[in-house]
């Protein structure tokens, strides 16, 4: 599939594989990892890493300790909590409540350090790479805040506008990328200043981006276009838009930045673009409902968690095959790795509970009640307090 140029004509839409024997081919690879996952002996427990999991429900973090398989500490806020992140080059994380605040604790004490009401609501927050920033979303309000991690105190405020709901920053925080759907356009801020740079005009319902490890280019879902734009960030320019014959409903891009996944509720399908020459590589089958990818440092494998199938589905990248697909609960939202790779954890928001399983012979572990709603997890590799 070639990437059609911004000035040129598109070519007639690409379908998706709808033959019969494609997809029972998928189905018998995911029915075979079912039958074996299980089949493994139970490996030896995680180290004491600990896993931060915000329960929007129940306003609390749970503290979880993987060696051990229990709360170590549940952490009470005033409101919901939406996201919880580690703050890099530190032993701090940082919880996010959709009424604005933010709230960053100390670890191993689990203390919280300090609290700021940032806007009147919120959605998501980022940390620059080296830590000192951190900058928050508030669609509502349609600005973003950026903040100094060591106390809270507010740097600046940027108007990005109420269409704003997907940002990233480039490497070194001193450029914040975003997509605005009431405009159709890739926004592009400076954090120093908080002006704005430069605007692209990108297809229609742009909403999730990724960016390439270099900051270079960056890939845009266009959902009413059924399409992924590519913008360079140095030119400011469109370079190409990529169609995928359905709407783009989650993108991930590999460690190494070669190749970015795309997926698609309608079609249940992933195509997998080659971010070089923006050009679709291949398109498969995949599980119903993908609400999270999740790579491993060295690219080798994708662990995918869908809602409708409600399966976590463990994929090859090298090979693109099955290698298990594990039953889970009814609603995962997110998921994250312990730092040697061999469990993952994946929060569900309708079960209540944190699910442990392990990596190397696909299995389930068990389920952690960790508080009501669980929506984010993050484990950051600290070895837990006993």
């Amino acid at each position: 599939m070639k990437a059609t140029p911004a000035t040129g004509r598109k070519p007639a839409p690409w379908r998706p594989p709808t033959a019969r024997r494609e997809f029972l081919a998928w189905l018998g690879m995911v029915l075979a990892a079912l039958a074996c996952g299980s089949c493994s002996k139970r490996p030896s427990p995680p180290r004491p890493y600990v896993a931060l999991v915000a329960c929007e429900g129940s306003r609390t973090v749970a503290v979880v300790n993987l060696a051990e398989l229990r709360i170590v500490r549940t952490i009470p806020f005033a409101h919901a909590i939406v996201q919880v992140a580690a703050r890099p080059r530190s032993h701090e994380f940082y919880a996010l409540s959709s009424a604005g605040e933010l709230s960053a604790i100390g670890f191993p004490k689990l203390n919280v350090l300090w609290t700021k009401t940032v806007s009147r609501a919120a959605s998501r927050m980022k940390f620059s790479n080296h830590g000192s920033r951190i900058t928050v979303l508030d669609p509502v309000s349609g600005q973003v805040t950026v903040l100094h991690s060591t106390d809270g105190s507010m740097l600046r405020t940027i108007k990005v506008g109420q269409g704003v709901h997907h940002f990233v920053l480039l490497p070194g925080g001193g450029r914040l990328v975003a997509t605005d759907t009431a405009t159709n356009q890739v926004l592009i801020f400076s954090t120093g200043s908080g002006k704005l740079l430069a605007r692209v005009g990108v297809g229609q319902a742009p909403e999730s981006l990724v960016m390439l490890p270099s900051g270079s280019k960056v890939f845009v879902a266009d959902s009413g276009d059924d399409a992924v734009s590519v913008v360079d960030l140095r030119s400011h320019q469109l370079l190409s838009n990529i169609e995928i014959g359905a709407a783009p409903s989650l993108m991930a891009l590999k460690p190494d930045g070669g190749e970015l996944f795309v997926f698609a509720d309608a079609t249940a399908t992933m195509s997998i673009i080659d971010t070089s020459a923006d050009d679709v590589e291949q398109s498969l089958p995949t599980a119903k409902g993908t609400v999270a990818a999740l790579f491993t440092p060295d690219s080798t494998r994708l662990y995918l968690l869908s809602s409708l199938d409600r399966l976590v589905t463990f994929l090859d990248v090298n090979s693109r095959s099955v290698l298990a697909a594990v039953p889970i609960g009814a609603a995962p939202t997110s998921e994250a790795l312990t730092p040697d790779g061999r469990f993952l954890a994946v929060a569900d928001r309708n079960s209540d509970a944190l699910t442990i399983l392990r990596t190397n012979s696909p299995g389930l572990i068990t389920q952690i009640p960790v508080g009501e709603g669980p929506v984010d997890v993050v484990i950051p590799g600290w070895l837990s307090p006993r």
